[in-house]
């Protein structure tokens, strides 16, 4: 019984912990945050259509998540059955964990908090299965994206955008090589004979809801950009967007520090094709107040299942 009340207090005390580093990146990220005057000016010249789009945006958020949740179920099937509202509230508590955690490597032992011990690892494991599957989906898009951008915008010189993105294609596999040599000390035997009882239908819905997320994203980035004045065409559009996730995706960081990389890379990925450019910063930033700063709040409030 006491090993249990020590567990559940370890537990708990590394669930505030990471709630406390959360909230003191954001309170660090509100303060050092230099054009509140530009920001707001750019809001308060928002029209009625325009607020309307950025609701619209806002209530994707929900969509958004459930795909995740959708996919954590599917990726926990081999361990355990997990309700869609359980899933939902890993989701919710991974996002809490990930704020403050460099490329956010604390969202799944965030999620696995309250889970029984036995199951932690591999569920843990699993979770970077899925982080890798929605990787991999960002870099089909996204690669294609980068060579069309780089190799036709008139700014960059022609070879200079050869070794522009030969250099994003060595990092991108550096990346990667670094990522995958850790993972793979995460218990690699008990890793693949885990994912080997995920059946074909479990791993077909969670590529399905991952390419849904995914295009949900894109979505809301779009209708972000034309509620701050950026109009792409489509084909602009289809360039752009999944350029522009290849970049913040392959980029080291931490979710509070994103503002700044989202702006960024913002500049690069969508500058070619308009000269807004404080309402390209701007749809980034919105963006990630929405779909980052919004679900660390709900997470926050939310109480663990025991206590439910």
């Amino acid at each position: 019984m006491k090993e249990a009340s020590d567990d559940r207090k370890w537990r708990k005390g590394l669930e505030w912990g990471f709630l406390i580093l959360a909230y003191l990146f954001l309170l660090y990220k509100v303060c050092t945050y230099d054009n509140y005057p530009l920001f707001f000016s750019q809001l308060s010249e928002f029209s009625q259509v325009e607020w309307g789009i950025l609701l619209v945006v806002f209530l994707l958020l929900p969509f958004n998540l459930l795909c995740e949740a959708t996919k954590w179920k599917y990726l926990l099937s081999p361990l355990m059955q997990r309700s869609l509202i359980a899933a939902y509230y890993d989701v919710f508590k991974g996002l809490v964990a990930a704020f403050a955690t460099p490329n956010r490597l604390g969202e799944f032992p965030g999620r696995v908090l309250w889970m029984p011990s036995q199951m932690q690892l591999p569920a843990i494991a699993l979770g970077f299965i899925g982080s890798f599957l929605q990787t991999i989906i960002i870099f089909a898009f996204g690669l294609p994206a980068i060579y069309h951008l780089f190799h036709n915008v008139s700014f960059i010189p022609q070879p200079t955008s050869y070794l522009i993105f030969g250099g994003l294609i060595v990092f991108v596999a550096l990346v990667t090589v670094l990522h995958f040599s850790q993972r793979l000390k995460l218990q690699i035997k008990q890793l693949i004979h885990t994912i080997s009882q995920l059946s074909g239908k479990h791993l077909f819905i969670i590529l399905l809801f991952t390419v849904l997320r995914y295009a949900i994203y894109a979505f809301q980035l779009y209708l972000m950009l034309h509620c701050c004045h950026i109009y792409l065409s489509p084909h602009q559009a289809l360039v752009a967007i999944p350029a522009y996730y290849f970049l913040v995706t392959f980029t080291p960081s931490i979710s509070a520090a994103e503002p700044a990389v989202r702006g960024s890379w913002a500049m690069v990925a969508f500058a070619p094709f308009s000269s807004n450019l404080p309402g390209i910063a701007m749809a980034a930033i919105l963006l990630w107040i929405i779909n980052g700063v919004i679900p660390l709040l709900i997470g926050s409030l939310l109480k663990h299942p025991q206590a439910q």
